[in-house]
């Protein structure tokens, strides 16, 4: 046997051929890429559970007094009906109701807003003003839909530290305050529907005067008739889950994928 060829057997049989040398070097690669892909995973899943961990709480609300000079935060904003409840024409308890319901105007003899109020250099304040309100509704569409409005809220309470007040949204005041329109939104089938607001309001007297919110304060509960039943509370909306946390689970769902996709390819060679 020519002793070129000797030589090469002997290799191939110590070192494996060329063709097992490039599975060996696939191999490696595809377990370096696989301990990436872990370690990225685990950072991105604990970024994620920290983020996710903390307590969702709604934006705060700015309050600006008369001149516009930006005064304090709303940081806390709950709407609950109490009894007795509210009057007004009924519509519900039946799939997709908000589709046939009648116009009304429902008024609520009684309802409380639990309220915490920043206000800058002095303090942050918390209690709970009581009193009526009034929404307007029209009727319902084919696309599930009531447009509402607060027509009228006026409320009075003491909150500790600041004293009296009263809280207003849709009754004439002067200067006028912007409407607080709102909407009721169901769907087919669907027993429950989402009720917001868009409230403007203004607080009345603090140690800055008369405070109102430029940027509404958004508000909305899960209804299932209306008037809505008492016990309903129409609680500040949460914001979207930020770019980051979206960013996050996105990678981890990537690597997740890519490690299947390598762990296939590890067993197939």
């Amino acid at each position: 046997m020519d002793p070129g060829r000797l030589r090469g057997a002997e290799l191939e049989v110590k070192w494996g051929s060329p063709e097992e040398k490039g599975i060996q070097r696939g191999r490696s690669l595809l377990k370096g890429r696989s301990r990436l892909a872990v370690v990225l995973i685990v950072v991105f899943t604990a970024f994620i559970l920290l983020t996710v961990a903390q307590p969702a709480n709604a934006d705060p609300v700015n309050l600006f007094d008369l001149q516009g000079v930006l005064r304090g935060t709303l940081t806390h904003f709950v709407h609950r009906i109490i009894p007795p409840g509210g009057t007004g024409t009924f519509c519900g308890g039946t799939p997709g109701w908000p589709r046939n319901c009648p116009a009304s105007m429902d008024f609520f003899m009684n309802s409380a807003l639990d309220i915490e109020l920043s206000l800058f250099d002095i303090g942050t304040f918390a209690g709970t003003v009581t009193g009526s309100f009034t929404v307007g509704r029209g009727l319902g569409s084919d696309q599930f839909r009531i447009e509402t409005e607060i027509v009228s809220l006026n409320l009075m309470g003491t909150i500790p530290g600041v004293g009296m007040i009263t809280v207003v949204a849709g009754a004439p005041i002067s200067p006028p305050l912007q409407p607080s329109i709102g909407a009721i939104q169901g769907a087919e089938g669907s027993l429950t529907a989402l009720s917001d607001f868009f409230v403007f309001f203004d607080i009345r007297p603090t140690p800055f005067g008369p405070l109102r919110n430029v940027d509404p304060a958004i508000v909305e509960a899960i209804i299932r008739e209306v008037p809505p039943r008492i016990g309903t509370e129409y609680k500040q909306r949460v914001p979207e889950p930020s770019a980051a946390i979206l960013l996050g689970t996105g990678l981890v769902g990537l690597f997740l994928r890519r490690r299947i996709i390598l762990r296939k390819a590890e067993l197939r060679m």
